[in-house]
């Protein structure tokens, strides 16, 4: 790659000293703004930035159903992840049936139970793998 000649800045004179004091970036940094197609960029940032992925910072930012929900379907769980969803829809519906005064209330959402997540998790998925197997 071939560097271009340093361009020359005209300025009026009471601006000088602005001209003077301003540093130009480093030719690394530079560079990246001749990345233009999106998958060049996210190259270059994993070369030479260190940091988390996308899938971590991803798993990261979201809920942990989500995070549950997403390995469901890249595993290729669907019809596991349908029959959660379902299930904490249904949960959700029963909670806001019963109002605020019911004991069922009182418990936490499904969204706020990791444990049961888990749990529903492993066993939703061993029973679609069970029935793949049976096929």
């Amino acid at each position: 790659m071939s560097t271009l000649p340093p361009v020359q800045i005209q300025c009026p004179k009471e601006h000088r000293s602005l001209v003077e004091q301003m540093v130009c970036p480093s030719i690394k940094l530079a560079r990246i703004h001749l990345i233009k197609d999106k998958d060049a960029i996210d190259h270059y940032l994993a070369m030479n930035i260190k940091g988390l992925s996308k899938q971590e910072a991803a798993a990261y930012r979201s809920s942990y159903k989500k995070n549950i929900c997403i390995d469901m379907l890249r595993q290729g769980y669907h019809k596991s992840f349908s029959e959660l969803f379902t299930l904490i829809q249904k949960w959700n519906a029963l909670r806001e049936a019963s109002g605020p005064g019911s004991a069922i209330w009182q418990q936490k959402s499904l969204e706020e139970q990791p444990d049961k997540l888990d749990q529903l998790h492993h066993f939703l998925t061993r029973a679609e793998a069970a029935q793949r197997a049976a096929i």
